[in-house]
């Protein structure tokens, strides 16, 4: 029964191998090609709301990359700059991203030569929510 079960066992983990998908090399620049954000004051800090149909972010560096996990900066559309770190699903396409004032997930497209991400910060001062789509420069 033991050996029954080890093999069942060896199948499935075999099987799982089997359908795991392959990273994709994020290595590089990704420009920003749409965007939109929006942002309000907090109970403690108020402030106007504000709405954009543009791109919060600017640029995408990812600078370095081992397996699923990857590091680099955005760039924001007033020239600041963030550090990131960054982590690629099981499947393969979806992301997870994390910066200083916040996090974001999204997922890479299926020929990797774009990166859709949505975030929202965790600021005390600022709600803060976007989506921003980046394409590999070339």
């Amino acid at each position: 029964m033991k050996l029954i079960s080890v093999i069942i066992g060896a199948l499935f983990l075999q099987s799982g191998i089997a359908f795991a998908a392959a990273t994709p090399n994020l290595v590089g620049t990704w420009d920003a090609v749409s965007g939109y954000w929006s942002a309000t004051g907090t109970e403690s800090n108020p402030a106007p709301a504000e709405q954009f149909q543009k791109p919060v972010h600017q640029k995408l560096i990812i600078a370095a990359q081992q397996e699923k996990t990857f590091n680099g900066n955005t760039f924001l559309y007033n020239s600041q700059s963030r550090f990131i770190a960054g982590v690629i699903g099981a499947d393969g396409k979806s992301i997870i991203l994390s910066s200083d004032n916040g996090s974001s997930a999204g997922s890479v497209n299926q020929d990797n030569s774009q990166i859709s991400i949505c975030g929202a910060s965790i600021l005390s001062t600022r709600n803060f929510a976007f989506c921003t789509v980046f394409k590999r420069a070339k």
